[in-house]
């Protein structure tokens, strides 16, 4: 089965259109239509979504923007229609997830105008909207959910119990238990939710093992004890901010670099934190990860 993803040609269309309209462009169902290969009936659906939020007129028979509309200057055109079409989205829901929607949405725009300045790029998942509500009800009432899942240009059927929402490294995945297994699954690939008359019981250690994951490796059932040494020239910003909710202060070595353990369940949870900050942290044990990394320097100093 093959899936069309046409939230983004519609994202196109319309971000084209209010460009052109805001150059000065006078446009007609017929032209964009034969521009964009589509039916003018599209065309329409595209300007019933566009005059909700821009002052767009009809001038007999095509289409103009007010001269003196101004995009926030902090924004592109494409983020512009997203917000808005993301808070008219919101309306066809119930009303606790439109007024959750409204405050998040107003949150947002607040930070685009606010002298204080984060670099957090989040995956985009507007256009998973439905299958985030669908999510969202199950976790709350501990349902069973089926779905279709991509992965490898081959679809599965799948039946989760689903745990949590989480975003690693700004992607987004559904983590739950597949046949009594910890699995994630990447939120983008999932298609067709459905709720099943199925309820589960919640496991601790489950929730434990999402709380305290680095990344997207972590598994429930392995646990590694890992001692690093970091140097004093870097020590202050695993102070400010541990590695995670297991990071343990041991000692001060003679040099006064700061000796830490953390507690993993997958040695690719810390390979990359290590990459990170070298030359100025390294592993002392288990000994054997230490040298893993070291031979894939050395493969690197090769490659290079």
């Amino acid at each position: 089965m093959a899936y069309k993803h046409d939230y983004d040609k519609t994202l196109f269309r319309l971000t084209n259109i209010i460009a052109k309209l805001y150059n000065g462009a006078k446009l007609s169902n017929s032209e964009l239509a034969e521009e964009f290969n589509v039916s003018t009936k599209t065309i329409q659906r595209d300007f019933a979504k566009l005059i909700t939020q821009y002052p767009i007129y009809k001038d007999g028979r095509k289409w103009c923007l007010q001269k003196d509309y101004e995009f926030d200057e902090k924004l592109s055109i494409e983020d512009d229609i997203t917000l808005k079409l993301l808070s008219n989205v919101s309306k066809s829901f119930d009303k606790s997830f439109s007024q959750r929607a409204d405050k998040l949405l107003k949150r947002v725009n607040e930070n685009i105008n606010s002298p204080i300045y984060t670099k957090i790029e989040l995956e985009d998942i507007s256009n998973k909207l439905s299958e985030i509500k669908t999510i969202e009800i199950a976790i709350n009432s501990s349902q069973t959910i089926s779905f279709t899942y991509l992965r490898d240009e081959n679809y599965f059927d799948v039946e989760l119990e689903p745990y949590k929402l989480v975003n690693f490294e700004s992607f987004w995945y559904l983590v739950g238990k597949n046949k009594g297994i910890l699995k994630k699954y990447y939120l983008q690939n999932i298609f067709d939710i459905e709720l099943l008359d199925k309820k589960y019981r919640i496991s601790k250690k489950a929730l434990k093992s999402i709380e305290n994951a680095l990344n997207i490796w972590f598994s429930e059932d392995t646990n590694i004890s890992v001692k690093l040494l970091i140097d004093k020239s870097i020590m202050k910003y695993f102070q400010r901010k541990p590695i995670s909710q297991t990071q343990r202060f041991i000692d001060l070595d003679n040099d006064g670099n700061m000796i830490v353990s953390i507690d993993i369940s997958n040695e690719n949870e810390i390979i990359p934190i290590v990459k990170y900050w070298l030359p100025n942290i390294k592993i002392i044990e288990p000994i054997e990860l230490n040298e893993k990394i070291k031979k894939e320097i050395e493969e690197f100093l090769k490659w290079t």
